[in-house]
């Protein structure tokens, strides 16, 4: 039934195409995949253009005309062409889909086709899928009996209700689209079921038919085959068959919770040894023998993890965490905040305590996260006073809080997320794209460079942006607007040092900068806290050198050109205001010189000299020997005291204190000389009196002016009140007389409809006599 209702609604679509295609059919370029191992070393694009009027609407149409009449050696899988089989699965334009059901959407840019992302190319468009369907074999998809009937027998029934529960799941077509657009499955393909193998899974344990639920449960029930979900929908979005695999797999890991909520059952050991060697599609049967996959990444952090997860549930009690807390809408101030989990309910990770806590605890917690691998950056955060991803920090239990905050440093937009606009503005500024002088045309061959040339960006390709580096640097506290940090430098010379970009000098014209470039100073805070092991500082290092060694016979004509080109990109600064615009350095210059400052201190001393016997002769002291000393420590005392004074800023201080005295001295023996000689002001005695009882009158009523002040604000606030007593009055009166009116015209209405029930009374009672009438006569005939 859901083949036919699924034909019936692709149907119309392809109709309408078919009907409206030829007229916008015109010539269109495809760029495919090509890639053969027996012949070439390099995958490569190829292009071919096509009329479309000479093939039908959809993209495996084109691909079938390019192989029978362009290029026979292209190579891909097809059967029903009709979206049943999955044979068809490749990467259209960026997206996984069927291109048996995936339409041609003419334009001027190529269509991209290549193989499933993240997978062995056996060649051209066909990946292996090996993996996948040994993961698949792994579940075990068939119905698995306790009870199993002879040959012949009746079917195994179930109920409408329990055949609902499949629809959604059974439809699959087993075409990895959403396995291979599955971020998780990228990063672990052996041990990681997928979506399209977790939705099978629940599809058996789902069917009332199966009678090993608790087998399937506890087979699935693993940290790496389902855990590895984060539910980002990948997989969702791509399926053809409009399926939900991450709804499925939710379902799964309810019932998986729900049947384990007290604890491993003893069934649980059996089935695990049971289950040795029938791993989910896996290359190897122990975790700490990993493959070298993605340049090593996946050998370093197994081991570890696998010894985690062994030991954590030994070492599990109440554990606290203290949280940064903070709401700009609707609290003034940050705090901690303490929450207390058992870690037997929670994963062994930083962020699974989080995720923890906001789903059980206090759905308010705000804090960003993603691919949960350390593979985004988003959950950087400081925790125990060290930055890094939560995603990737073990638990340590601890008597103490484990304190978590935001990254240090930065603006807060809520909890723990902090505000990265200015490093991302920063990261832009250094164009951190390949920039090429001789430009190729879309399609043409890749830009190659040796293996040495690609060994020289190891260490510097793989930072993930998390900002960790930038924000542990001490430098980068100070200049955040101007220094342009570590990561983002390290991602300057990571272009700087490809050997495919054509723009060096003009990367080292533009980071050749005292506030860019040299605020670093190696303390190597950068390297010791990076997530992913890599080393900023070291980078910046070479950096230095390459800038030092171009610029070591001074500064290029080109240099004044770069400046002046790059004005208005600076790295990452906020708009200054136009009066303050080309103001973005300024200098300050000290000089010192021995001899001149000698000479002023000789002359402060003898200036100091003669202030002291000016003040000795005004105290009547015409010779200092003429002071009495009663003993030898008192002349060395004193002695002390006037060598103290000879100190060049104690005596700075007394010359300014000495000639504010003498001209004190000089007004007060001014005044008194004018006293003495009669010259005293009698009108200016006459108004100080007249003022003296102008004061004494008023101060009784000084004294009530208070209370008369209290009486003010209180007539003003009667006043403002019965201002607004008399409005509300007037507000009322005008509803009284709308509801006076609208009675008016209610009590005419139900006059009205008193009068029309009368009548039709009146009607009704004359239409029951004649009924009644009616009736007689009928009863008497």
């Amino acid at each position: 039934m859901l083949a036919h209702s699924m034909r019936s609604m692709l149907a119309p679509r392809r109709a309408t195409a078919l009907r409206g295609f030829s007229a916008a059919a015109s010539p269109q370029k495809f760029a495919i995949y090509r890639y053969d191992p027996d012949t070439q070393a390099k995958p490569f694009l190829q292009e071919y253009t096509i009329d479309l009027k000479n093939c039908g609407p959809m993209v495996l149409d084109a691909l079938v005309h390019i192989k029978d009449e362009v290029d026979t050696t292209l190579t891909f899988r097809r059967s029903c062409r009709e979206g049943i089989c999955g044979s068809c699965a490749m990467n259209i334009n960026g997206k996984n889909g069927l291109s048996c059901l995936t339409y041609i959407e003419p334009g001027a840019n190529a269509i991209e086709i290549q193989p499933l992302p993240h997978t062995y190319v056996v060649k051209d468009l066909v990946p292996d899928l090996t993996n996948f369907y040994n993961q698949y074999k792994s579940i075990e998809p068939w119905l698995k009996r306790k009870d199993v009937k002879a040959k012949g027998d009746t079917e195994y029934y179930q109920s409408k209700n329990d055949r609902l529960k499949l629809d959604g799941m059974y439809e699959c077509i087993l075409c990895a689209c959403c396995m291979t657009s599955c971020p998780s499955y990228w990063w672990n393909p052996e041990y990681y079921l997928g979506p399209a193998v977790l939705m099978q899974a629940y599809r058996w344990i789902a069917d009332s038919r199966d009678q090993y639920t608790e087998e399937r449960l506890a087979w699935v029930n693993d940290t790496m085959k389902l855990y590895r979900c984060h539910g980002i929908m990948n997989c969702t979005s791509c399926c053809p068959k409009g399926l939900d695999p991450a709804k499925a797999i939710v379902h799964l890991k309810e019932q998986v919770a729900e049947t384990y909520k007290d604890g491993w059952k003893s069934m649980m050991t059996e089935e695990i040894n049971k289950n040795k060697g029938r791993e989910s599609g896996m290359m190897y049967s122990c975790w700490g023998e990993f493959s070298l996959v993605m340049g090593g990444q996946r050998s370093m952090l197994a081991p570890r993890r696998a010894t985690a997860l062994r030991g954590f549930s030994a070492a599990a009690s109440p554990q606290k965490f203290a949280i940064y807390r903070y709401d700009p809408d609707t609290q003034a101030k940050p705090f901690l905040q303490e929450y207390t989990i058992d870690l037997k309910n929670c994963g062994p990770m930083i962020l699974d305590a989080l995720v923890h806590i906001k789903d059980e605890v206090d759905t308010t917690l705000t804090f960003r996260r993603s691919c949960r691998e350390g593979i985004c950056g988003s959950c950087a955060m400081n925790i125990n006073g060290k930055n890094g991803l939560a995603c990737l920090l073990y638990i340590e239990p601890n008597a103490a809080a484990i304190e978590i905050q935001p990254l240090p440093h930065t603006y807060v937009v809520k909890d723990l997320i902090p505000d990265l606009t200015n490093f991302y503005n920063q990261y832009k500024s250094i164009e951190p794209w390949l920039k090429r002088k001789d430009v190729k045309a879309k399609g043409d061959t890749e830009y190659y460079q040796s293996k040495d040339d690609r060994l020289k960006l190891d260490g510097m390709y793989e930072c993930i942006l998390c900002a960790c580096c930038m924000t542990s640097c001490p430098s980068y506290w100070w200049n955040p607007e101007y220094y342009l940090g570590p990561a983002v430098l390290m991602q300057a010379y990571r272009w700087i040092a490809d050997s495919r970009d054509q723009y060096t000098e003009e990367r080292l014209a533009w980071v050749n900068d005292t506030m860019k470039l040299y605020r670093c100073h190696g303390i190597m805070n950068c390297t010791s806290c990076c997530p992913k092991g890599l080393d900023p500082a070291k980078a910046i290092v070479h950096l230095k050198e390459q800038v030092a060694e171009t610029y070591k016979d001074g500064w290029k004509s080109m240099m004044t050109e770069e400046i002046t080109k790059n004005k208005g990109r600076e790295s990452g600064m906020k708009d200054l205001p136009p009066e303050m615009a080309g103001v973005l350095r300024v200098t300050y210059e000290i000089s010192y010189a021995p001899n001149t400052a000698a000479i002023a201190d000789s002359a402060k001393i003898a200036a100091m000299e003669s202030s002291i016997a000016d003040i000795e002769k005004q105290l009547g002291v015409a010779d200092p020997s003429s002071f009495a000393f009663s003993d030898l420590q008192s002349a060395v005392t004193l002695l002390q005291k006037r060598l103290s004074l000879l100190d060049p800023q104690t005596m700075d201080t007394i010359s300014n204190g000495v000639g504010k005295v003498m001209k004190e001295i000089e007004q007060l023996l001014a005044k008194k000389a004018e006293l003495d000689g009669g010259g005293a002001d009698k009108e200016l005695d006459q108004k100080v009196s007249q003022l003296y009882d102008f004061c004494h009158r008023w101060s009784a009523t000084a004294a009530s002016l208070p209370a008369i002040v209290s009486r003010l604000q209180s007539l003003q606030a009667l006043h403002l009140e019965s201002t607004s007593f008399s409005s509300r009055l007037v507000a009322l009166e005008k509803q009284q007389d709308e509801l006076t009116k609208l009675l008016e015209t209610t009590s005419g209405a139900v006059q009205e409809l008193g009068v029309g029930l009368q009548e039709n009374t009146a009607i009704v009672r004359d239409n029951m006599r004649s009924l009644e009438e009616k009736i007689s006569k009928v009863v008497r005939s």
